[in-house]
């Protein structure tokens, strides 16, 4: 039997279980961006923002983040895409290509930057050379796009950064950081993160829509983006577990991840203490650091050192 969206009659593509709602494709997107405006709204994410960069992946979050952005935003806000090719073989040749078409297609201001051209490495020669750096990739990665995201705002004088993480990030984030004890990480997970010390304000627009709505908003636009996962990504573990355990009681408790995040939002995150670490710069880069040499400077050279020294082992 054909189900019938709850407002219009039309066939409907989805069903919204916290409102009870069938939706048609026009309906959906109408909610998907009522929710967006909504948080935009009521967390004040615009709150005098001129100059907006947009971190842009080329996957579907990302993606649909820069759309929405455009759509809303584009006649008050200077908006700006920004893309790293982080050197992950196909994954990053082909992701960063669809990003740069995006740009295109909206006529968006962008800035790509090619890790390995930039910095002479890239995260494939951090697992290459893993033996020698002893540090993980992913672990690599989240510092090189922090870094580089902050750097680029600064030099382009941004207002503000927005990134396409989803209720879905969140929710895992928090878990992982509640389940490790780290205060100072959940202090860092909200939906907007305020300018402070040389780190330019960041927010999340997408923090309360999920990963099936953003993926169902990006089908029914028709956006182009990149479909396939991080090789890096990590399959199993405590990650995989935490995923489940939210999928679990997000299905036989509809809205469970919305709840869980704004109350941690709202109520705990507040009440928490707030770092007291010593902002410098670092003695490399100027950049705001906690030591003497930012975490980015330090792996740069490392894996430099190891790529000149191994490169032939």
């Amino acid at each position: 039997m054909v189900k019938r969206c709850s407002l219009c009659g039309a066939s409907a593509v989805t069903w919204i279980p916290e409102s009870k709602q069938y939706l048609c494709a026009e309906h959906y997107l109408e909610y998907f961006e009522r929710r967006v405006l909504k948080t935009i709204e009521k967390f004040r994410l615009l709150k005098n923002v001129k100059k907006l960069l947009i971190a842009v992946s080329g996957g579907k979050d990302s993606t649909v983040l820069l759309y929405v952005m455009h759509k809303f935003f584009s006649r008050e806000i200077n908006l700006v895409g920004f893309t790293i090719d982080l050197g992950i073989g196909k994954y990053s040749r082909e992701s960063t290509e669809i990003a740069i078409r995006n740009y295109k297609k909206l006529g968006i201001e962008y800035i790509v930057v090619n890790l390995k051209r930039s910095y002479g490495f890239d995260i494939d020669d951090s697992v290459r050379f893993r033996k020698w750096i002893k540090r993980p990739p992913c672990s690599i990665c989240g510092i090189v796009k922090r870094y580089l995201m902050n750097k680029v705002a600064l030099e382009i004088n941004a207002d503000a950064i927005a990134t396409g993480h989803n209720l879905d990030d969140l929710a895992l984030f928090m878990m992982s950081a509640l389940q490790g004890g780290k205060v100072e990480e959940l202090t860092k997970l909200t939906l907007y993160n305020p300018s402070i010390n040389g780190f330019v304000a960041k927010i999340k627009p997408l923090g309360l829509v999920s990963d099936k709505e953003t993926l169902l908003y990006a089908l029914i636009s028709g956006l182009e983006f990149y479909e396939e996962e991080c090789p890096y990504a990590p399959q199993r573990g405590l990650r995989t577990t935490i995923i489940k355990a939210l999928d679990v009681a997000e299905n036989n408790h509809p809205g469970f991840k919305r709840y869980f995040v704004l109350n941690m939002i709202r109520r705990v995150i507040p009440k928490l203490p707030k770092p007291q670490g010593r902002i410098m710069r670092c003695a490399i880069c100027n950049m705001p650091a906690s030591n003497n040499v930012c975490s980015f400077c330090k792996i740069r050279a490392r894996i430099n050192e190891v790529i000149q020294k191994y490169r032939n082992k």
